[in-house]
């Protein structure tokens, strides 16, 4: 099993202003460091999470279809949308989209599900490496309105640090400010 991002998210989920004034840097000559530093901040907290945090295309790549009791876990939620879901045929040595008909997609539990729908069973995958295909949207939203507040304080944060200490190896001792890794706990994907 394997998952990617395949689209990368339009926009960060804090904005350059609102992070400099956070930071209280007041020049614009390294606006583009700045910019880059928030990117990095955003995937290194979605690392931490284990989630997405703004809209984003993932694609998962599965080595055969589930039992058949079994769901497929989307991780890295919260997802919004399936976008993609389909298999290369066993007997017909082809990709086929799986009918919608056969699955229900649980965007309700914590981590999201596809599942069989009642008295159904998956298609045959071809028995080989990425036989099965899912793409689907994740993260909080689409700007920064809809991240919660507590991890943009989080990333914010990140970049003042990455801002203030750009080597590697500080000169003087790092204060570490205990709280801030607890900011992102209420939405840390569950280990299964």
């Amino acid at each position: 099993m394997s998952s990617r991002v395949i689209v990368q998210p339009a926009q960060e989920p804090v904005d350059l202003a609102t992070t400099k004034l956070h930071c209280r840097i007041d020049q614009t000559v390294e606006d583009a460091l700045i910019g880059a530093y928030i990117t990095a901040a955003r995937a290194y907290a979605e690392q931490v999470m284990n989630r997405s945090i703004i809209t984003q295309t993932r694609e998962l790549w599965l080595d055969a279809m589930p039992s058949y009791l079994d769901v497929i876990d989307l991780r890295n939620g919260p997802v919004q949308s399936l976008a993609l879901f389909r298999y290369y045929d066993s007997t017909s040595l082809s990709w086929v989209v799986v009918d919608p008909s056969l699955y229900v997609l649980d965007l309700v539990s914590n981590v999201a599900q596809i599942g069989l729908t009642s008295n159904q069973q998956w298609p045959t995958a071809l028995d080989q490496i990425n036989s099965v295909q899912i793409q689907y949207v994740a993260g909080f939203g689409d700007a920064p309105v809809n991240v919660p507040p507590a991890i943009q304080v989080y990333i914010m944060s990140l970049v003042g640090a990455m801002y203030n200490n750009r080597e590697a190896v500080a000169e003087k001792a790092a204060v570490k400010v205990e709280f801030l890794e607890r900011l992102l706990d209420p939405f840390c994907e569950p280990q299964l």
